[in-house]
């Protein structure tokens, strides 16, 4: 995946979870927490990265290593060109967090290119909170 196609699918990608901004039991709805529970922003965010985490069945490392590598040239870019990093930059770091493997989790065999893409493209509707 190139930065123009990752840019593409932000930009052609809604946040759903923007419309629950201020709203903590909308949140919790929108990750599938139950909301007989104090609230806890953490939570939301936790629930969306096992989100991401589960739509890669395989490949966290490889797929964190996109994301890294992705990070490159926005960087460049605002810094020579004052071209802003996001929510591109914000979704991929997003992406990278999220792929990190909890310590009880082993992260999964590596894929490579058509199915990594794929995985990424599906993945970056939960992956973006803000646009």
């Amino acid at each position: 995946m190139n930065l123009r196609d990752f840019r593409q699918i932000v930009d052609q990608t809604p946040a759903c979870i923007a419309a629950y901004k201020s709203d903590a039991a909308g949140q919790y709805a929108y990750v599938g927490l139950d909301s007989q529970v104090s609230y806890q922003s953490k939570a939301v965010g936790d629930a969306l990265y096992e989100r991401i985490r589960n739509a890669f069945t395989s490949g966290h490392g490889e797929a964190r290593s996109t994301c890294r590598k992705l990070k490159t040239d926005p960087i460049r870019e605002h810094v020579i060109g004052d071209v802003p990093l996001d929510p591109y930059f914000e979704v991929l770091s997003h992406l990278e967090d999220a792929l990190h493997a909890p310590a009880s989790q082993p992260v999964r065999s590596k894929v490579i290119g058509p199915l990594l893409s794929k995985q990424l493209r599906t993945t970056l509707k939960s992956a973006i909170t803000e646009h």
